[in-house]
């Protein structure tokens, strides 16, 4: 797990080996998976630096 910091404080986290997901990477932003809302299935990424990136995109689209 890693944590996402923005604007000096933690927006978010990534992680990996989840149950079912396997050695993918996930972010997580406001205590949610980051996913596709039609399915409701998280985004699986192949690095920590792609899931960190979710992360801080969808920080920065909240603004």
């Amino acid at each position: 797990m890693f944590l996402v910091r923005g604007e000096g404080h933690q927006v978010g986290w990534v992680e990996r080996d989840l149950p079912g997901i396997g050695d993918r990477w996930v972010a997580v932003y406001e205590n949610y998976f980051i996913g596709d809302q039609a399915t409701q299935e998280a985004m699986l990424h192949d690095t920590p630096e792609q899931a960190a990136r979710t992360v801080q995109r969808a920080y920065l689209q909240n603004l």
